[in-house]
């Protein structure tokens, strides 16, 4: 947005520039005229062109510019709006306050799906001393309670990691700009679930739900939704996870070179890849995922004839048949095992091979899974980045 508008104003403060050009050459000519005492026809046009020139290229310059520069107020104060509460934390020197506000902003931010976000924070100050400097010490601590909790505090050890720690980090830092040399100041964060829950990272968010607070006009997952006829997103946790419009990308590409007759879809998502294969009259396309939220996908997509919907973990479910395409989705954290698992499997039952390995700026989990998918199909391996993801095209160069 902002490259934008550097660059239209940039554009439009060349016009002024061009304007004032146009009004020197009209005085000049107007200077000769009166300098050789002559009402030369040719000066006296190109004279009027010059100034006409000159206030049509300033009238509208300076009318575009004051466009931009509303726009750009209305923006400032949309953000001021925003984050004025932080603001004013920081005018007050109000730690509490601060930290407050910083908390539940990064819980916001956590919980994509709306219907999630029914957390209540506490806060509370207690006093102690350092067991390591003997500083003492003040700890600001975060009770946050949600029906919840798994969403809000992420699953240790996971691709991205714990988001409850994430949101500790940044408050202590907040925190520690405001320490002093006598005195230690920290922050824990303490994720309390209701009494009865129940609670998985992943959510199928209905579109018009998604539509603006998590996918936005012009976004390519939007036009694939519309596309395929989709109704959801999938989330999981703080991160979109479906559809991916390059792996949709891709396999109709796949669909258009080659012909497939047979197809198997593991950790299907949301079930874009089928109703794609569907769409190009795909004859057997089996897909399988044990998430809970398969069993709305299933209801959605199992009605279409051809496609045998398996609610079953990909790492066992047992690949024996030949299919002419076999497509992988896993999650991230998931990519290296399943492949050194499930390759052998993969590569004995099928001619076409498409694996999202992970995003495409990581570039040590990509060059494993790269290794392991070239031992098995060599050269047949290539590798794609589509909208930030690392996929790979793999095929067998002599299949049985």
């Amino acid at each position: 947005m902002m490259g934008s508008t550097s660059y239209f104003t940039s554009f439009y403060y060349l016009l002024v520039q061009i304007s004032q050009l146009l009004a020197v050459f009209g005085l000049i000519d107007i200077y000769f005229i009166f300098a050789r005492r002559s009402s030369s026809l040719g000066y006296l046009l190109a004279a009027l062109s010059y100034v006409i020139g000159a206030w049509v290229f300033y009238r509208y310059s300076a009318s575009q510019l004051k466009k931009i520069i509303n726009e750009q107020i209305v923006m400032v104060r949309l953000n001021w709006n925003k984050f004025k509460p932080f603001l004013k934390g920081l005018e007050s020197r109000d730690l509490q306050n601060i930290l407050t506000n910083a908390c539940n902003s990064l819980l916001k931010e956590i919980l994509l799906d709306p219907n999630k976000r029914d957390y209540k924070v506490e806060l509370k100050e207690q006093n102690g001393q350092d067991w390591r400097t003997g500083l003492k010490t003040i700890t600001y601590a975060f009770k946050a309670y949600t029906s919840y909790p798994i969403s809000v505090s992420g699953e240790p050890g996971g691709y991205k990691g714990f988001y409850k720690e994430r949101v500790e980090s940044v408050l202590n830092h907040i925190a520690s700009l405001y320490q002093t040399k006598d005195t230690l100041l920290k922050v824990i964060v303490e994720i309390v679930p209701s009494e009865a829950y129940e609670d998985v990272l992943e959510s199928l968010i209905p579109l018009d739900k998604a539509y603006q607070s998590i996918i936005k006009d012009g976004s390519p997952v939007l036009e694939v939704l519309k596309k395929y006829d989709m109704k959801y997103v999938l989330v999981r946790g703080r991160h979109l996870v479906g559809p991916a419009p390059g792996l949709v990308q891709i396999v109709e590409n796949i669909c258009d070179a080659q012909p497939v007759q047979s197809a198997l879809d593991l950790f299907s998502g949301t079930g874009i890849i089928p109703v794609v294969l569907h769409r190009y009259k795909v004859a057997s396309i089996t897909c399988v995922d044990n998430g809970k939220h398969f069993d709305i996908v299933r209801q959605t997509i199992g009605a279409y004839q051809g496609i045998n919907c398996i609610s079953e973990d990909a790492f066992r479910f047992p690949i024996s048949d030949h299919y002419d395409l076999i497509v992988a989705d896993p999650y991230y954290e998931d990519a290296f095992n399943f492949l050194d698992k499930r390759i052998r499997d993969i590569y004995q039952n099928t001619t076409t091979f498409v694996f999202v390995c992970c995003g495409a700026e990581d570039e040590y989990l990509r060059s494993q899974c790269k290794a392991i998918l070239q031992s098995y199909f060599a050269d047949g391996t290539k590798e794609q980045s589509q909208f930030g993801q690392s996929i790979f095209i793999c095929n067998r160069m002599h299949p049985s």
